[in-house]
């Protein structure tokens, strides 16, 4: 602890503004002059470096809020008289109040309260995708509390704002942000942090699922066929073959290619 220490003191004293250091995985973000980059490479700390790559938002653009009718959430406070009082709701995204007026505007139009706990903002340049998903949950939840952290700091500094919304009060935490360095067959340090708010504090985690492949993802009408797919037995499933009077598809083929051996 100590070695990590001074190396994370040797970091600040290059000019680094560190955002977050892990003892545990022996790594550290934040931000470098470039300048010392040949420098850093050279302490006898340095293992690895790679870029803080910036999240990626699945936001889908400016419109009115059809949230509220879609999911039926007016009929059920209508009928249960239910509007999300006594729980917090804490969203993680880029950045809360950082464009025009932040989020004392969204208080001056009555689409947000005006006791928004910001418990840490995103970096300038960002979007307030936070202040549009906040500003859907209370058109949803109008009574429900609301918290805010940024996921853009990091994946360690991600994984500390699920704790700190979990130690805020929130019971349901929401994100939209997709992290491009995840770990692909394992649990990384994000997960391992949902993990633990899920199992410890009760907390409900929601993520945002995107597909960012050149098609965007498959979206098709379903047509229904009789068949037997597999070891899951006989049924109804989709077809995906749009020829009607093509032969029926109930399967996606994956195509392999094999490695080149160099």
């Amino acid at each position: 602890s100590g070695d990590f220490g001074s190396f994370v003191a040797s970091l600040r004293n290059l000019g680094m503004n560190v955002t977050s250091a892990s003892p545990t995985y022996a790594t550290v973000e934040g931000y470098l002059p470039i300048s010392q980059l040949p420098t850093l490479a050279q302490l006898p700390q340095t293992i690895a470096a790679s870029p803080n790559y910036k999240v990626l938002t699945r936001s889908v653009g400016a419109g009115d809020n059809e949230a509220d009718q879609s999911m039926n959430t007016s009929t059920v406070r209508q009928q249960t008289g239910l509007d999300g009082t006594g729980v917090t709701v804490g969203v993680i995204s880029d950045s809360v109040s950082v464009v025009n007026g932040g989020l004392a505007d969204s208080v001056k139009t009555g689409d947000l309260p005006s006791n928004v706990n910001v418990v840490k903002e995103g970096p300038s340049g960002s979007t307030d995708e936070g202040r549009a998903m906040l500003e859907n949950i209370h058109d949803m939840a109008p009574g429900a509390g609301l918290a805010f952290a940024t996921g853009g700091g990091g994946v360690f500094d991600f994984a500390q704002q699920i704790q700190n919304l979990a130690n805020a009060g929130a019971s349901v935490i929401v994100d939209d942000l997709g992290i491009l360095n995840e770990p692909f067959f394992q649990d990384g340090v994000i997960s391992q942090a949902i993990t633990t708010v899920t199992r410890n504090k009760n907390v409900a985690y929601f993520s945002a699922i995107g597909n960012t492949g050149a098609g965007a993802g498959y979206l098709s009408t379903f047509r229904g066929v009789d068949s037997s797919v597999g070891n899951i037995g006989s049924g109804r499933y989709m077809n995906f073959n749009p020829d009607p009077s093509g032969t029926s598809l109930t399967q996606l083929p994956i195509t392999l290619t094999a490695p080149t051996t160099i």
